[in-house]
């Protein structure tokens, strides 16, 4: 039944549907989504009886913020005020003949954190808390627009959360959902965080003017999520089955509908986990929250009121007489808190609500229905900073977005993608400060992007040719000039390693048709090994030198063929000297023969001795 009402509503500060003076008001409040006001007022109350369409109507309402205040007109029989108050923004302006042949203009207007549904946005957030996230996506809306209280229950920093592709109002939502946390507009101001203690209204369920449906549902609550933690190499889960609704179990039914739900779905839903990264400590809290958010709606009532002053986020306290046929005696049916409302008021000034609530108790809201996890797209970035404290191979990069604050695009460490790595191996070649890089997203999550790899761009430093004719190069190249370069030409491919900085440093290797192999450089080259180089060939080793060849040991230098000869041969003077020791020619098994075109010459500073069983001197 129906309650008298006045119903007052300004817009701009002008009276727009005064008295009964409209034909009719409707106001929706849910816990999920803006709120909705539609007023429907007479064409003549706002453009005048002269005036035969739309003429000083939108300039003077669209865009202009609304208030509503709908007081009842006679004493309750609560001792509690009955007034509803609603502040919000007019968005929308329709006009029409009515079906009697009268006109009417159609005023819809939104609660103010319908502005946060503004355009779809792209930032970064890098270990902030959510009270300074949630201030930094609120700045730019007035405070005398959309008053705010931000007192969220979760305080530590969170490592990286981005908004991708969302607008102001989803991005909060979701960032608020994934944390158990309540947002929502109570009428007059948005609110991040548990709901203040207030007094509970005094709801006598008489079936007249205020009635109600009391439901138990069974919903699965199950789940296992998973997560790995790539910093500690870890594998980790959290099960909701050992998991306590400490809020829903205070009420009368909250631990049999939970026990009951537990028992008739057993299956455990699989699901990664919402924060990226999760240690098992936090993935045992999101578990526990998992299962809060799927519990907290299994009671509701559902329910009708004349009571202007029910509010979203308010409380009631139910009573009643018992519904058994022999039981009149007032019964206490709980105290629940209200999550969706609507509020009509007719052209008579006829009253009227309809509600949604859960158990008071419940700490965390229910699941919102429009709650999804932002899916990336690979897209282009620019390294910021390679210089990972963990020595994991990360990188920092900036994205490309039209943010004013560049580190509003900017990441945390990024995993990079190689194709190979391990324990003791792998392939590592970071990208670098500056290098353009392209970004991808692990299961897609826009919160779990890696580093896929690097770009090239006209603007490229090395000024390179990266597209070589018939494709015929391939190679590496550092940031230092270091290269790698493999040339395929058909029967003498060639290996250059080379640093740009200084064009004789380089080695070429050459692959010729028929089987050998050319190692060319123009500078010098310096072998230098803690032991042994030994060089071996099946078949000849020459070497050759324009100017001088040396052999130089500290110790010994031997030269010895195995079966056959070794022949010194000098164009002019072959010198053999022993500084410090004897000088031996030897043959071991003929004779040692000592000849010159010319002289010969024997010569010593002591005694010359010549000994044979026989000693020939010819001369």
């Amino acid at each position: 039944m129906a309650r008298q009402v006045t119903l007052d509503v300004r817009c701009a500060g002008r009276l727009l549907a005064p008295g009964t003076d409209f034909h009719s008001f409707t106001l929706h409040q849910s816990l999920f989504a803006p709120h909705t006001l539609t007023l429907q007022v007479p064409f003549d109350h706002v453009e005048g009886p002269l005036t035969g369409f739309l003429t000083k109507a939108p300039e003077q309402l669209l865009s202009q913020p609304v208030e509503v205040a709908v007081e009842a007109d006679e004493a309750f029989h609560f001792n509690q005020r009955q007034t509803l108050q609603f502040k919000g923004l007019v968005a929308e302006l329709s006009t029409g003949q009515d079906s009697d042949y009268s006109s009417s203009v159609r005023v819809q207007a939104y609660s103010p954190c319908f502005l946060l549904s503004d355009g779809l946005q792209k930032r970064t957030f890098v270990n902030q808390t959510l009270t300074a996230i949630f201030n930094t996506v609120l700045q730019p809306y007035p405070g005398n627009l959309l008053a705010r209280s931000i007192t969220p229950t979760h305080q530590a920093p969170l490592p990286y959360v981005a908004q991708y592709e969302e607008t102001n109002y989803a991005f909060l939502s979701r960032l608020a959902a994934e944390y158990g946390e309540w947002l929502y507009y109570d009428g007059t101001t948005l609110r991040l965080g548990a709901p203040a203690s207030s007094e509970a209204h005094d709801f006598e369920a008489d079936g007249e003017w205020n009635g109600f449906h009391f439901g138990l549902a069974l919903r699965p609550t199950r789940a296992v999520l998973y997560d790995y933690d790539y910093q500690q190499h870890q594998h980790n889960t959290g099960n909701t089955a050992s998991q306590q609704v400490p809020g829903l179990q205070q009420h009368r039914f909250g631990k049999v509908v939970l026990d009951k739900a537990t028992q008739l779905f057993q299956q455990p839903m699989h699901a990664s986990a919402e924060v990226p990264g999760a240690t098992a400590a936090q993935l045992n809290d999101e578990a526990k929250a998992f299962k809060a958010n799927r519990a907290a709606d299994l009671v509701s009532v559902q329910g009708y009121s004349d009571q202007p002053a029910l509010q979203l986020g308010g409380v009631l306290s139910i009573r009643g007489q018992g519904f058994g046929t022999h039981q009149q005696a007032e019964e206490s049916f709980g105290t629940y808190r209200i999550i969706d409302i609507t509020h009509h008021v007719d052209a008579l000034g006829n009253y009227r609500n309809s509600f949604t609530a859960i158990p008071h108790v419940v700490d965390i809201p229910p699941v919102n229905p429009h709650q999804l996890p932002p899916q990336g797209t690979p897209e282009l970035a620019e390294v910021i900073d390679d210089n990972d404290p963990q020595k994991l191979g990360r990188l920092k990069v900036r994205y490309h977005w039209p943010v004013e604050n560049k580190k509003a695009a900017e990441t945390d460490w990024l995993r990079v993608l190689t194709p190979y790595s391990g324990h003791g191996k792998g392939h590592f070649m970071k990208p670098e400060v500056g290098s353009q890089v392209l970004i991808g997203y692990h299961q897609n999550l826009a919160e779990q992007p890696v580093v896929l790899g690097n770009m090239f761009h006209a603007q490229n430093p090395q000024g390179a040719s990266y597209s070589p004719a018939k494709n015929g190069l391939k190679g590496i190249q550092t940031a230092g000039g270091n290269k790698f370069v493999m040339l395929d030409t058909a029967g003498a491919q060639s290996i250059l390693i080379s640093n740009s900085n200084k064009k004789d440093t380089a080695i070429t290797i050459s692959f010729q048709g028929d089987g050998s192999i050319d190692i060319k450089t123009n500078g010098p080259i310096n072998l230098t090994a803690g032991k042994d180089i030994t060089l071996q060939s099946a078949k000849n080793i020459t070497l050759q030198a324009d100017e001088s060849i040396s052999l130089i040991a500290k110790k010994k230098v031997s030269v010895q063929a195995l079966e056959e000869d070794v022949a010194l041969r000098a164009q002019k003077e072959m010198l053999l000297t022993a500084v410090s020791g004897d000088l031996t020619l030897e043959a071991a098994a003929k004779k040692t023969m000592v000849k010159a075109a010319n002289n010969v010459e024997v010569t010593a500073t002591g005694l010359v001795k010549l000994n044979g069983s026989d000693v020939k001197l010819n001369g």
